[in-house]
């Protein structure tokens, strides 16, 4: 005789992939997948789409002295990594502050002096840029970096009163192929 007639019934195995427990772990091994699956569908197709990183690099020099401001160049292609080398050429602290606006350099809002960056646009970028030691004969000199989209931006000084004495510049990232 067969042991299962000899037990009055089925044999349930306790292990293996047909027992109770193998069945359980295989139910909760495709939850889980599915779930995962599930959770990575939603994340793929909401959210925002970021922008892909820029692939160009390129090194803007920004001359500063009393009282104005030199991107060179005026204009670069991109979506690009810009380091921003400031050269100060004059005997006062400046600064290199870059905002992404569609204002007229000269026509950023002030508040107190200075150019009021939360109204003005997005800030991208902000360093001060020490004095040059003429004695010396040295420039002062910072670098920045950061990415940048196309779109239209200004370069200013935004120390107090340096703004309004014409310390700002346009600066442009093209679109490649524009």
């Amino acid at each position: 005789k067969r042991l299962s007639d000899r037990i009055g019934g089925p044999i349930v195995a306790l292990d293996g992939p047909t027992s109770v427990r193998g069945v359980a772990m295989r139910i909760r091994l495709q939850f889980a997948l599915s779930f995962a699956l599930l959770s990575a569908l939603f994340v793929a197709c909401g959210g925002e789409e970021k922008p892909p990183p820029p692939t160009l690099t390129g090194k803007v020099h920004v001359h500063l002295d009393e009282w104005s401001v030199e991107p060179e160049p005026a204009s670069i292609d991109g979506p690009v990594t810009v380091m921003f080398e400031g050269h100060n050429h004059g005997e006062f602290p400046h600064q290199v502050v870059v905002i992404r606006t569609d204002d007229a350099p000269d026509a950023l809002p002030m508040e107190r002096g200075k150019v009021d960056v939360d109204d003005a646009g997005e800030e991208m970028l902000s360093f001060d840029v020490p004095a040059a030691d003429p004695d010396a004969g040295v420039e002062g000199r910072q670098v920045g970096t950061i990415d940048l989209r196309p779109g239209r931006y200004v370069i200013i000084c935004n120390i107090a009163g340096h703004y309004q004495q014409g310390m700002r510049a346009a600066f442009e990232v093209r679109e490649v192929g524009e």
